[in-house]
């Protein structure tokens, strides 16, 4: 989390960069020296291995302990200096911050960023390696020895990947099988390495654990001692290795390996003979799967479905004999509740093996799926937390908020990537935020820690997912890190320990009949919080759900009970993302929120959008479902550069959008524009001024549109179109045909 809270203080200091500094108590050279700070650390962090020794854990959390103080000091200038303006004296609330001045705390990072400098980071003195290793090694071992006799699930894969062991050209070949942790890649890969058939085929077999912090000469004796070898004194073991495997034929199992590097390091061991040596290669990275592999593709392991999970369970807790009738539907159930993950099937497995088999019983473990889960204490579930321990610092913060959204819920890409970048995650200075935050998600795709769920017209993610475990391990090392909390009336949180949170969830199930769920949970205070994101997933009164001291909040995104616009938003100046849901109308007022990036907000009752929406030039995505967009102000004598939107990249939901060319010039960097006809559509040229736009989604409602594509223009840049209710004929496509870059035509 300290390389999100560096990220966001960078963004806080370009935002002040922007202002006139003569408002605030500090100067512009303080400033860009500070962010000098803040870049160096955040450099540091970078080149900072995952595990770390105590000393530079302790630099780490110091580091984002006095960033998380910074960004209170400086959010607090910046609200208090727009409330001001505003004629609000909600400023009153933020004089907690000065406790600590903007000097002190630039000297408290200053030195800090000294410390890091006496730092040499190195494998011997900062990296646990010896007990990171040895415990990484016992959890998978134990791993293998309970899955050792099982039956492997997927018999297409088994025989798929039987096949090119035994079969194929003579040539070595690496055989690469991935997928998250737990899904069972290390037993089908000790199935495939214990049969019958394997152990006719190949002269010699070996097995070694890789696991994140690796030694060659580790894995080249755990591999002589299962060939049986004895190794020679002062013989170089690497060498051993090669001419001990030189013109024999075998089949290397390397189980666990986290990076190219690893893979890099260990393939000049083994001879290729030409003789169909094999080397089965298991991953939790695709990229590192992609990489090794010498076939055209690799094996993906899949989630199982219900059928083979309930098939797998039952072995779990029956072995050979059968279930009682009574229990086989609560068991299906149990079954569902995982996922179709095998490891968290096995787990619980293992716990109902030993407890009483009665339908009370496992009624109330259907119930309690997750909490039994975590009581089993079950170490094999320990290596699901080491794909988060081992994720590089810029993408810890990125996997944890993935805990903010409800559980089994599908989470859209477009969402997730906006509030990344509203909290301050990205490099401030990528070229676009929005397609460095997609490529965040990607990397955390490629390490199996979640699942796509969804995709586009272009084949890309359009919504993920989550498995259980490891949203419980986002939740868990959250609250630690006082990333975020959920809040829940079962489970009562100290007052102070709330507000220390940076994030706060509703989850739906503290809701109440009259939407005071918050209120009940904590009292109201008038001083400020550090809290900086809201989320609630069930309806709330606004009034009861946001207290007045959450004044620096950066993300909002809840449901309203009420469909009146809560005012008490206009007082949440440095918001960034806003998510509403429905609301009758949008105030005036709403160009007071200077630093919003994200609105979104759906009207059922054709509602126009203030004409104020045109002074908002932070503003990135609008989504106004419902709304029309106002016309532009008279501008004579505000310049040329007045009610120009040079941030916005998303319009969308628009009814009957006048797109004339003055309007849109002044949107010259949307990309994705999303239109509803009501009225008679009148032919245009002016879209051609959008030399940016990508996607144009055009919604037609009993309208007359034969006559639309004749004299219509697109943006050479089109790459998706989308036209509902057009009653275009075949004909008139021709225009649309020229387009040079259009990928999607629907």
């Amino acid at each position: 989390m300290t390389f999100a809270a560096l990220g966001s203080l960078c963004h806080i200091t370009d935002q002040i960069l922007d202002f006139d500094l003569c408002f605030f108590p500090f100067t512009k050279e303080k400033i860009e020296s500070f962010q000098e700070t803040i870049v160096s650390l955040t450099k540091f962090l970078g080149n900072c291995p995952p595990i770390c020794s105590q000393r530079v854990q302790d630099l780490i959390t110091e580091i984002r302990d006095a960033s998380y103080e910074a960004e209170d000091i400086l959010e607090s200038h910046i609200a208090t200096h727009f409330l001001r303006i505003d004629g609000s004296d909600s400023y009153q609330r933020l004089k907690r911050f000065p406790e600590y001045s903007f000097e002190q705390i630039k000297e408290r990072l200053e030195s800090i960023s000294i410390e890091v400098r006496k730092i040499q980071l190195d494998g011997k003195n900062d990296v646990q390696k010896l007990r990171i290793s040895a415990r990484a090694g016992s959890l998978r071992s134990a791993s293998v020895q309970n899955n050792s006799n099982k039956v492997a699930l997927d018999k297409d894969m088994e025989l798929r990947l039987m096949e090119q062991l035994v079969g194929g050209c003579s040539k070595i070949c690496v055989i690469p099988i991935v997928g998250m942790a737990g899904i069972g890649k290390t037993t089908i890969a000790r199935i495939l390495y214990d049969s019958q058939l394997i152990k006719e085929t190949f002269h010699v077999r070996g097995w070694s654990v890789v696991s994140q912090l690796y030694d060659i000469q580790d894995i080249v004796i755990d591999i002589l001692k299962v060939f049986g070898t004895p190794l020679h004194g002062g013989k170089n073991v690497e060498q051993h290795l090669y001419q001990s495997l030189w013109g024999r034929k075998y089949l290397i199992v390397l189980d666990d390996v986290w990076d190219i590097q690893a893979w890099d390091d260990i393939k000049r061991l083994f001879p290729d003979d030409n003789n169909g040596s094999r080397i089965i290669l298991t991953t939790r990275d695709s990229n590192v799967a992609s990489y090794a592999n010498s076939l055209d593709t690799y094996h993906e392991m899949q989630i199982l479905n219900d059928d083979m999970s309930w098939n797998l369970l039952r072995q779990e807790i029956f072995l050979q004999k059968n279930c009682p009738p009574e229990l086989v539907e609560i068991g299906k159930e149990i079954a569902s509740q995982c996922q179709g993950l095998p490891l968290a099937l096995s787990a619980i497995g293992g716990h109902l093996k030993k407890e009483q088999k009665t339908e009370e019983y496992w009624k109330y473990v259907s119930e309690n799926i997750s909490s039994v889960l975590k009581t089993t204490n079950d170490p094999s579930l320990e290596i699901l937390t080491l794909s988060y321990n081992y994720l590089p610092h810029y993408l810890k913060g990125c996997f944890l908020y993935l805990g903010t959204f409800q559980e089994d819920c599908a989470i859209s890409v477009f969402t997730l990537v906006r509030l990344w970048v509203a909290e301050g995650f990205v490099d401030p200075w990528s070229d676009s935020m929005e397609e460095a935050a997609e490529e965040y998600l990607y990397e955390v795709i490629e390490r199996n820690l979640v699942m796509v769920n969804a995709i586009d017209s272009f084949a890309m993610p359009k919504s993920v997912c989550i498995h259980d475990l490891f949203r419980d391990i986002c939740i868990r090392e959250a609250e630690k890190e006082k990333f975020f909390c959920i809040l829940n009336k079962d489970i009562p949180l100290d007052l102070m320990e709330i507000y220390t949170q940076r994030r706060l969830v509703f989850a739906p199930n503290i809701e109440e009949d009259d939407g005071s769920a918050c209120s009940s949970i904590f009292p109201r205070n008038d001083s400020c919080s550090a809290i900086r994101s809201f989320f609630s997933h069930g309806e709330q009164n606004f009034s009861s759900a946001i207290e007045p001291s959450f004044g620096l909040l950066k993300v909002l995104k809840v449901s309203t009970k009420s469909l009146k616009f809560p005012v008490e938003i206009l007082e949440l100046v440095n918001l960034k993302y806003l998510e509403l849901d429905q609301v009758l109308e949008i105030p005036s007022s709403i160009c007071r929120l200077r630093n919003l990036q994200t609105l979104i907000a759906l009207c059922e009752d054709d509602q126009s959008l203030p004409s104020e929406i045109w002074e908002m030039p932070q503003l990135r995505h609008l989504f106004a479902c419902g709304f029309r967009m106002p016309d532009i102000h008279d501008v004579q004598g505000k310049g040329k550069n007045a009610y120009i939107l040079k941030s916005l990249q998303t319009l969308a939901g628009i009814l009957d959008f006048r797109y004339t060319q003055d309007v849109l010039s002044r949107i010259p960097h949307l990309k994705w524009l999303c239109l509803f006809s009501t009225m008679p559509f009148h032919s245009s040229n002016s879209l051609v001024y959008l030399c940016k736009l990508e996607s144009l989604h055009c919604f037609f409602e009993d309208v007359p549109t034969e006559n639309i594509l004749p004299n219509f223009f697109f943006p050479s840049s089109l790459k998706k179109l989308v036209l509902i209710g057009s009653q275009i004929a075949w004909e008139q496509l021709t225009i649309i045909g020229i387009l040079p870059n259009l990928e999607v035509l629907k």
